[in-house]
Order: C-alpha cells, then structure tokens, then sequence
C-alpha cells in the first residue's frame, strides 16, 4: 500500500502504481485490509488533510470502536522537532489532532515527513515518526542542520492483539 507525501502528486502515483480505482477526485486516500486489520490511509501531499478526507474519516470513525491504524506522510500534532514544527507541519495539524483525540480508541499513526525518528503519546493519539530515506534532520535546533546521513525505515509488525515496530538504519 502507499500513501502520498508533500512531494508527490497523488495522481500520477495512483496511475504509476495502479491504484486509479482509489483516487477520490485528486486525492489519495482509502482503508485497506491487511489480514484481519483495517488500516486507514491519508493523503497529506497538499500539506493538509482536506475538508473532504476528514469527512470521509470522521464517517470511518464513527463505525468503529477500538484502536485505529493510519498511515499519512505528515504528524497529525506538533512533535517536538522546533525546525520542522514551526517551517514545515501539517497545515492543518491542531484540527487533525482533535480528531483523533475525540476518538474514544487508541488511535496508532505511523507518518514521516519530518526527517526524524520520534514516538509521542498524547492521551489516546500515538505518533510514530519515522525516518528519512536520504537525511535525518537534528531535532534539537529551529534552524535546519543534519543530524546525519543514514538512512532509516520503520518496520510494522501486527499480531493478533498488538503490534511491534522498529526503527533500522543502513550506515
């Protein structure tokens, strides 16, 4: 499954990656099953999730009860990383968040964009940031300085009842 990121155009990668039955007007978004988890997908390649996604995600919502997967590009919150907080967010980050703060589950977010690897917990909403392919982004400063050069990924595992992630690095 993919998602789209703030420098893509959701639907060229939709068409290359054969997945034009999923665009939703320009927009990249959809819930997949993967084994017996439905996992929820955002398009955040405007730089916000748009009023229409959160509508078709607030009806999702709704009919569910227990913890919540999604995958999108962007944090739903501000994370602590002052450069990227403060230059590059989800434009519509403090909306996004209440959202999934008014969901009555655990609500698991897996998303990158910020160059980083970070976990925060606020309440029922937890964020995992994962790395960047090509550069990690120092999480200390608000001005931009590379931390290093290694390139990360996140691994998701799911069992019956949980779920394991890791953070690896090629040196």
């Amino acid at each position: 499954w993919y998602i789209s990121g703030n420098h893509d155009d959701s639907e060229n990668l939709a068409k290359s990656l054969g997945l034009e039955h999923l665009l939703r007007g320009k927009e990249l978004y959809y819930e997949a099953t993967l084994g017996d988890r439905s996992i929820i997908f955002l398009d955040t390649s405007t730089y916000e999730v748009s009023q229409t996604q959160q509508q078709w995600l607030r009806e999702i919502l709704q009919k569910r009860t227990g913890t919540v997967d999604i995958f999108m590009h962007h944090p739903p919150a501000l994370v602590g990383a002052p450069f990227m907080d403060q230059k590059y967010p989800l434009r519509n980050w403090a909306e996004m968040k209440a959202l999934f703060l008014d969901y009555p589950g655990e609500v698991f977010v897996f998303c990158g964009h910020y160059h980083i690897e970070k976990n925060v917990h606020i309440k029922n909403l937890h964020i995992f940031v994962t790395p960047s392919t090509f550069f990690q982004i120092g999480q200390q400063s608000a001005e931009f300085q590379v931390d290093h050069y290694r390139i990360g990924w996140r691994e998701v595992v799911w069992t019956e009842d949980a779920f394991q992630t890791t953070v690896r690095y090629i040196d």
